[in-house]
């Protein structure tokens, strides 16, 4: 139970903090709206980015394939295949799915998968790195072309340039102050060593950007009289989310191997190019509840409830494979020896 606890601790919380923040929105929206999100997430994003090391990612640099994909998956497919169905979904959840499809790599778990897998990191490394980078721009461009005509038709306006500076706000800046202030040793070393901690902290912080968020939705739902979908749209919207995840992991792993990229960096390409990061998706959605409604909170947790599941099962079958594979060619190479 201890072990399942641990291991599992942070999808309980992710539906503990959801369930309760629409429950009770009424009761805990005074205390919700005192908490300053942007500097948050921007807390939490600094945070996530200082024990990343720059030295580990340009490794990748020298094989630049695996990343180009990585990034061509994350940044261009992936939304793509979202903007092409939310005619087909209901307003608020083709919000949310074209969100969850926009924003970059996580940088929470992309590695840590890969590292279980027996992928290169280094890989995964360079991935969320360039994609947190320059989710600034790439984020609103894609929201402004998918779902301008989607807040037209629900009385709404966006505004890119203003999510422009939020995220460059809450994403860019912390990113890049965290790793400047590595440049000090001291720092760095300190980090590294303290890896669990600030992880542990940094979720932390991500829940309570879950319980923020769904407070903030349930007081909308409920100022619009209650809920007004049906329980099969949540189940289309599982099924989207999940499905444009694993669509997304299974093609970058097959456009490296057409490209010759090696094993690792397969397994890399595969998590980093289809994972998205909770904490940028929900802050994102969080700016657009009051114009498509209180649903569009839900596709990028579900997205991300999908990833922490489903990613461990296909991360510990990329790791039995490859010892199956080690194996194999460890018997080759003694049944050889045995005949010379």
């Amino acid at each position: 139970m201890k072990r399942f606890l641990r291991r599992r601790w942070f999808l309980l919380g992710l539906v503990s903090a959801l369930v309760l923040g629409f429950w009770q929105a009424p009761a805990l929206k005074p205390y919700t709206d005192q908490v300053p999100r942007a500097l948050l997430v921007a807390a939490v994003m600094f945070g996530m980015a200082l024990p990343l090391e720059a030295r580990r990612m340009w490794l990748a640099i020298r094989r630049p394939q695996a990343v180009l994909v990585a990034v061509g998956v994350t940044f261009g497919l992936i939304p793509l295949l979202a903007w092409s169905i939310t005619g087909a979904l209901p307003l608020p959840i083709a919000a949310g799915v074209m969100i969850a499809a926009s924003v970059p790599c996580t940088i929470a778990t992309a590695s840590v998968w890969t590292r279980r897998a027996g992928g290169n990191d280094a890989v995964s490394l360079l991935v969320t790195m360039l994609t947190n980078l320059s989710c600034f721009l790439v984020t609103p461009a894609w929201l402004y072309l998918a779902l301008g005509e989607l807040a037209a038709r629900a009385q709404g306006t966006l505004d890119p340039v203003r999510l422009i500076k939020r995220l460059a706000l809450v994403v860019l800046l912390p990113v890049l102050a965290a790793q400047g202030l590595r440049l000090w040793r001291r720092v760095g070393r300190w980090a590294t060593e303290h890896k669990v901690p600030l992880g542990v902290a940094c979720q932390l912080g991500t829940l309570t950007m879950v319980l923020v968020g769904a407070t903030r939705s349930g007081t909308v739902i409920r100022n619009m009289n209650g809920w007004q979908s049906p329980w099969s749209d949540l189940v289309l919207m599982v099924l989207v989310v999940n499905g444009l995840h694993m669509l997304g992991l299974f093609t970058a792993v097959a456009l490296a191997r057409g490209l010759g990229v090696s094993r690792e960096d397969r397994i890399a390409v595969g998590f980093s190019g289809s994972q998205k990061t909770l904490l940028v998706g929900l802050d994102v959605a969080s700016e657009y509840v009051t114009i498509f409604g209180g649903l569009a909170l839900l596709p990028m947790i579900a997205y991300h409830g999908c990833q922490l599941m489903f990613d461990t099962v296909v991360a510990d079958r990329f790791r039995r494979r490859g010892e199956e594979q080690a194996a194999a060619e460890e018997n080759g190479e003694a049944a050889l020896a045995d005949t010379t």
